[in-house]
């Protein structure tokens, strides 16, 4: 079982534990120097077990002086965390900082924040970066998959500890510590002190939940019954004045959610059904993409930490290259700003953009025609894009379109479409070429100027909120060029590779970009374009 099967409850889980840490550190803002600067206790040498060697190391380098700079910073991110994913880089700072904060004394230092240390280690290795390289992609999947199984056990493991540590002691057994904590004035609740025999139950259905909650779990149907018995306890525990640690509990339980379960509570990610469907789409729970796991970098690849066009001849042809770094970067700057939810990527092909939007969107449909030349595994409905389209209305978010327009007979009907299946205060997404040859033949029907975009956006309902030209004159000379000579007999895909180097490296001095921005509103290579349904 691969990780991309759990893409919603990662993205709650990851969610939650960084909701905690912002909890916790407002929670005890009043206390921030008593915790860390001047701390009532001794100093933390970290968890037990072994994880406390790896939290010692990373723990003890924070100087007293800088542990509320520090808190405010993690409060940051962990802000930030609560509704973006973060960069490896950021989540292991995240980690690294909590640990630090914890080791300042065992005050903020309980079962619940040694849990919390153990997940925050191994969320950072669920962060998604896919590279381009296959074999480094395949690495890193392990990795992920790993971390996923991990922080599951993780869970488990800590209850199981816990009931192993209280069957060891005398109160426990005995039906004494419920009624021991209700008795201190620090936690209480009071009235459970004059009641033994309520506290003696209590102790022992707790006893009870923690032994068999790691047996439960793993069967479905048990694991809701004990999860619910388990949110109950938490909850209840915070009556005794440690909402921290029973909320840190909580906070790890959606990494064993069912997919099934969230698209049932949280119904905005839209599901599918398979690519031969004939009628409207339906759920489908589990990957965030179909066939996610089997999706690899195609006409656009990662390259230190920007999109471009691959290099690779077989996945994006050599004069095309230019034309692929314009149009990955248009969508690397808008998709953070305006993909979100459900998202539609319509004549999807290979799904080339997956990769810039797979952090950003809870679900992905994939649409394109039966007999396209861009065969894919991910399709969920095959289907001429010059149709009525088979979604319900206002079924997505987010409309990808990209390169598609031109190869419609009546483009306007296709935009009345989207207008019709998106959700109100969605985006359209889309770019088309305007100087490009002939391709696809026969179904390469239409230019359009700007005029002609804005014209047909407006008539089908939408509101542009951006048009830009992709590339000026430098760049429409040198994909003419390039694909002039690609097709001589001796040396063409040389030269034409060189031309793209050429034309690529110009557009990258200043004079090259001042003539690439003065010439595109005359001579744009192409279009880039966002639309929103007011």
């Amino acid at each position: 079982m691969t990780r991309e099967t759990h893409a919603l409850s990662i993205r709650w889980f990851l969610r939650s534990i960084h909701a905690w840490l912002v909890f916790y550190l407002v929670s005890a803002l009043p206390v921030w120097r008593e915790l860390w600067v001047d701390p009532l206790s001794p100093f933390l040498s970290g968890p037990p077990g072994p994880f406390m060697y790896i939290t010692h190391a990373f723990g003890t380098w924070l100087p007293s002086d800088l542990a509320v700079p520090v808190a405010a910073l993690l409060l940051v991110l962990a802000l930030y965390g609560c509704f973006r994913p973060l960069k490896w880089w950021a989540a292991t700072l995240v980690w690294s900082l909590y640990v630090s904060l914890m080791n300042q004394a065992w005050l903020s230092a309980s079962g619940g924040h040694q849990l919390m240390a153990n997940v925050l280690f191994w969320a950072i290795f669920l962060v998604r970066t896919l590279p381009s390289d296959a074999v480094r992609q395949e690495r890193k999947s392990i990795l992920r998959t790993t971390a996923f199984w991990i922080i599951r056990l993780q869970l488990i493991l800590a209850y199981g500890v816990t009931a192993i540590h209280k069957l060891s002691g005398y109160q426990w057994t005995h039906g004494f510590s419920v009624g021991i904590v209700a008795t201190d004035p620090d936690y209480g609740p009071a009235f459970l002190a004059g009641c033994p025999v309520v506290t003696a139950i209590l102790t022992y259905a707790i006893l009870v939940f923690q032994i068999t909650f790691p047996i439960a779990v793993w069967f479905a149907p048990t694991r809701r019954i004990w999860m619910w018995l388990g949110v109950a306890f938490h909850l209840a525990t915070i009556s005794f004045g440690i909402p921290d640690m029973a909320l840190a509990f909580l906070v790890v339980y959606p990494i064993r959610f069912e997919e099934r379960w969230l698209h049932r509570w949280f119904p905005l990610a839209s599901g599918t059904q398979p690519s031969n469907a004939t009628g409207p789409v339906e759920y489908r729970y589990f990957a965030l993409m179909r066939n996610a796991d089997q999706w690899k970098p195609t006409k656009f690849v990662r390259t230190k930490g920007r999109l471009r066009g691959s290099r690779d001849p077989q996945a994006l042809g050599i004069a095309s290259r230019v034309t692929a770094d314009l149009t990955a970067s248009f969508y690397e700057a808008v998709l953070g700003k305006y993909a979100r939810g459900r998202l539609v990527d319509l004549g999807c092909g290979h799904v080339p953009l997956f990769e810039a939007y797979k952090d950003l969107v809870t679900r992905v449909t994939c649409l394109d025609w039966a007999h396209t030349a861009h065969q894919s595994p991910h399709l969920d409905v095959e289907q001429d894009l010059g149709t009525p389209l088979q979604l319900e209305d206002a079924s997505c978010d987010t409309i990808i379109l990209s390169d598609v327009l031109e190869h419609l007979r009546f483009p306007e009907r296709l935009m009345q479409e989207m207008h019709r299946i998106l959700a109100s205060s969605g985006h359209v997404i889309l770019n088309v070429p305007f100087h490009k040859g002939l391709h696809e033949e026969p179904f390469d029907f239409h230019r359009f100027t700007r005029h002609a975009l804005d014209a047909m956006a407006k008539e089908a309902g939408f509101t542009v909120v951006e048009l830009r030209e992709l590339g000026g004159a430098p760049e429409v000379l040198g994909d003419v060029l390039s694909r002039t000579v690609r097709d001589l007999p001796h040396g063409g895909k040389d030269l034409a590779k060189m031309v793209q180097g050429l034309t690529g490296w110009f557009v990258g001095t200043r004079s090259g970009r001042r003539l690439s921005e003065r010439t595109a509103k005359e001579h744009p290579l192409g279009y880039g374009m966002v639309l929103c349904k007011p």
